[in-house]
């Protein structure tokens, strides 16, 4: 397994955001905690490399709402230490 090099690992409890792919609307971007994680869960091919991504279900708190979304889709607000 080859890692992406933009490859982060994200951990249950993580505050997350969404990235500017998908905050797109007014009261963007959601912030909210990954509550589930699925490693290693997509791959993409890259010229001769396979990059994996994790997915991760994350609880949006404005919204109360659970959605699930590859990795690289959202950014590292908070961890606890």
């Amino acid at each position: 397994m080859i890692p992406c090099e933009e490859y982060f690992r994200f951990e249950i409890g993580d505050i997350v955001e969404e990235n500017e792919i998908l905050a797109w609307y007014p009261d963007s971007p959601l912030t909210g905690i990954v509550v589930s994680i699925e490693r290693d869960s997509y791959f993409y091919y890259g010229s001769e490399e396979v990059f994996y991504q994790d997915k991760l279900t994350i609880l949006w708190l404005k919204q109360s709402h659970v959605e699930t979304l590859p990795s690289d889709l959202v950014t590292l607000v908070h961890r606890k230490k």
